[in-house]
């Protein structure tokens, strides 16, 4: 993290109370950012900066329900007042839940579709008045799960499918304002969600199996990932939705013949 590609920009991190979030606000500050940090959880806001030792003077703190648009919009107010300016737009909400359609009341399906895809719709049109001015742009949490179909959260794929697609839309339709869009897509990441998989052998084990790279990802490797569509390094890339997943979008599903038969020459 030697390098300073946020050196007098303005980053807005969401959901940067725990995990990818978190990791993303470290990143981007030590790379030179002024962040502007929201959560839910303003105390958990407070521990990050204290844990990753963000300067104050470059770093806002608001408490924001995402998927309420009136917050989201104050977010973005109370970043220009402080900061004058936004380069770079980072929505990394969203929250999941977990079991088959006849499970899910639609007060449910509601939550989980306006602050996981609501959130993406509240932000970027918030934002985008201040990213054509800075030419900036915007990198969304999606997911391989938003790729892909996954049993038991068809909830939480049909949101994250939304976001990979509303990346795709944005960064045509505003490619002429010089606006990027682009989203990185996690696989199974260690954070304080998913200890549980961590800590479930049964869990842990599949995920050894499914994986070719044999383990969960960590919140800075997804940081980094996102660091990199948000830099200059990234100038021709828009529009892509990339998977950071050890792999796991990488087959087409069928089983790692090699692993169970190691012997089989033929």
């Amino acid at each position: 993290m030697g390098q300073r590609r946020f050196a007098n920009k303005v980053v807005i991190v969401t959901g940067a109370g725990s995990g990818i979030g978190a990791a993303m606000a470290e990143r981007f500050s030590h790379e030179g950012a002024c962040l502007s940090l929201s959560d839910i959880d303003l105390n958990a806001l407070q521990r990050v900066v204290k844990k990753a030792k963000l300067p104050a003077r470059r770093t806002l703190l608001t408490a924001v329900d995402a998927g309420l648009a009136v917050d989201v919009e104050r977010q973005v107010a109370e970043t220009i007042a402080r900061f004058g300016k936004l380069d770079v737009l980072l929505n990394n909400v969203g929250i999941a839940t977990f079991g088959f359609i006849d499970d899910c009341t639609e007060e449910r399906w509601r939550r989980v579709q306006d602050v996981t895809l609501g959130s993406a719709f509240f932000s970027v049109k918030a934002a985008l008045p201040y990213l054509r001015k800075s030419k900036g742009n915007v990198v969304f949490t999606a997911s391989i799960t938003g790729l892909r179909g996954d049993s038991g959260l068809a909830v939480y794929s049909s949101a994250k499918a939304g976001v990979a697609n509303f990346c795709r839309s944005l960064a045509i339709d505003h490619a002429p304002d010089g606006i990027r869009f682009n989203a990185v897509c996690p696989g199974v990441t260690f954070t304080p969600r998913t200890q549980w998989m961590a800590d479930s052998k049964v869990v842990a084990n599949e995920i050894k199996a499914r994986v070719p790279m044999g383990r969960m990802g960590l919140p800075h490797e997804m940081a980094a990932a996102a660091a990199f569509l948000a830099s200059d390094d990234a100038s021709y890339i828009t529009g892509v939705n990339l998977p950071v997943d050890g792999g796991a979008t990488a087959g087409s599903g069928l089983p790692f013949f090699k692993r169970l038969l190691p012997d089989r020459k033929k």
